[in-house]
């Protein structure tokens, strides 16, 4: 491998350039702003660890991003729903008044709805719809084959369209928007 593209000229350069993105798309992707924030982190320090023999910065951190939020959003999915089963909804996992107060019905709605899906279903919404990247770039990104992007995507646009219907577009826009204000 050769190093990093000449126009990053340190990792501190990129690391400011890039992380505030990257960590509102993990953010979108766990609806967990610290652990979101932990995984950004450790993909940025990876990338720092190996920053000479990296040849696209932007692409291998997102690669080990996306790979690590599957896995930990089906983690989280798993969790959600034994917590869910006990406490009656994922809103009553929400403790603090005054944040209970700040978040509306449909970012609720939405919000289950998405951490319902599983992780790799998740992930690729988030890289087709919000990243806009290719279904190869997607593929590339999860180490998948492009059907199985498509098919990830297909299944999770279908369980999100049978849940809101027309609706459902409005309320992920608002999701995407408050996602990008969280992080």
């Amino acid at each position: 491998m050769t190093t990093a593209e000449p126009r990053w000229g340190s990792f501190d350069e990129f690391y400011r350039a890039r992380m505030r993105r990257v960590a509102r798309r993990a953010v979108l992707a766990l609806g967990d702003v610290g652990l979101a924030q932990d995984i950004t982190q450790d993909a940025f320090l990876q990338a720092h660890r190996l920053w000479k023999d990296i040849d696209d910065p932007d692409a291998w951190v997102v690669t080990v991003l996306y790979r690590r939020l599957a896995k930990e959003a089906d983690r989280q999915r798993r969790k959600r729903m034994a917590l869910s089963k006990l406490a009656g909804s994922a809103r009553a996992l929400v403790t603090d008044p005054t944040v209970r107060a700040e978040m509306r019905e449909d970012y609720w709605r939405v919000r289950e709805a998405i951490d319902r899906l599983p992780g790799k279903q998740r992930v690729v919404i988030i890289l087709r719809l919000v990243d806009e990247v290719s279904e190869a770039q997607a593929a590339e990104i999860l180490g998948i084959s492009p059907s199985s992007v498509s098919t990830h995507l297909g299944r999770a646009l279908t369980k999100l369209h049978r849940q809101f219907g027309s609706q459902g577009e409005r309320l992920f826009s608002q999701i995407i928007e408050e996602g990008e204000t969280t992080a």
